[in-house]
């Protein structure tokens, strides 16, 4: 993120570089001079390096992440409930993040939550799955309901048994609210990474809202859904389109097309979809759509890429969203 603060030739200049910004961040320094994150960027950008302030898990079932410190800037990306946060600076009640696929951006503080030392580790300690559905409703005991996005993390309240084989669940959210879900809601650990299933989960999205910078059950825009159904997948992909062009080994031709290969379109890539294997697509463009080849002519004139992912693509690292298989 290049901070629209900066003057306009220094934007130019920086933006002109031959640097991926979406996971960076230079910015002014309020004294006259610029920061940077990460060394990377400063280095590039000629900045004194920020150095992160602490980490924050996010509370809310999900959080807009702003191109500048203010409700009215544009949306941009979005936080989910139990992902972790870098902060990496603060103003006022604004917090510059950097999310957990390192892409950076401003968010309000008031739903994340500051990370003591040890939490993180005891949090995973006591992580019992994920949520298994697409999306969907839980109802805390204390009232109200939350919406969740498959994949958010579910802990073992106390008292949780895991031996019970009681059709409703006991678990409990990051931000502590306690409810019931049904076993069959209650995933215990990421599958092998399969490119194939990011067409199962892409699916599972079909009729969902589409929504700039959203990449929750409560709409996605065309990357956020591939990011999404690669994570449910057992991948990582960073946020944007023209970022995930990068990610995988290229494609070349059309008849060796598989099911879960990612077709970019635009040079820069500015569209993403999920070949199917059947000679079609799923993709958002207005909602969450899975259409034939066919119908979507107008997209093939612009292909420009074909990836497919593999090993070393897999999900690497751990948080709550990231739990290998059998932890």
């Amino acid at each position: 993120m290049i901070d629209r603060r900066l003057d306009r030739r220094v934007r130019g200049e920086l933006s002109s570089l031959d640097f991926d910004w979406g996971n960076a961040y230079v910015g002014p320094d309020g004294e006259g001079g610029w920061v940077a994150w990460p060394s990377e960027a400063a280095e590039m950008a000629g900045a004194a390096a920020l150095e992160v302030e602490g980490r924050a898990i996010l509370e809310s079932p999900v959080e807009p992440l702003r191109e500048e410190p203010a409700h009215a800037a544009a949306l941009v990306s979005e936080a989910r409930q139990g992902e972790l946060l870098m902060k990496l600076r603060q103003e006022g009640e604004w917090w510059l993040v950097a999310g957990e696929d390192g892409y950076v951006a401003w968010m309000r503080s008031w739903n994340a939550r500051s990370l003591g030392e040890g939490e993180l580790e005891a949090m995973l300690r006591s992580q019992v799955g994920v949520y298994a559905p697409a999306g969907g409703w839980f109802l805390p005991e204390d009232g109200g309901g939350v919406l969740l996005t498959g994949g958010t993390p579910l802990l073992a309240p106390q008292g949780f048994d895991p031996e019970a084989s009681a059709a409703l669940v006991l678990v409990e959210l990051v931000d502590g609210r306690r409810g019931r879900l049904r076993s069959d809601e209650v995933e215990s650990s990421l599958p092998d990474a399969d490119p194939e299933r990011l067409v199962h989960w892409a699916a599972e999205m079909v009729g969902s809202s589409y929504r700039w910078g959203g990449r929750s059950a409560g709409g996605m825009d065309c990357s956020g859904l591939a990011q999404w159904a690669a994570l449910r997948a057992g991948f990582d992909l960073p946020r944007d389109a023209r970022q995930q062009r990068g990610r995988g080994r290229p494609v070349s031709s059309s008849s060796g097309w598989r099911a879960g290969d990612l077709l970019f379109f635009g040079d820069p890539a500015d569209h993403v979809a999920i070949y199917d294997g059947r000679g079609g697509l799923v993709h958002a463009r207005g909602r969450v759509v899975r259409q034939s080849l066919e119908e979507v002519g107008d997209l093939l004139g612009r292909l420009s890429a074909v990836r497919r992912l593999g090993a070393s693509d897999a999900i690497e690292g751990e948080s709550l969203w990231r739990r290998r298989p059998g932890v």
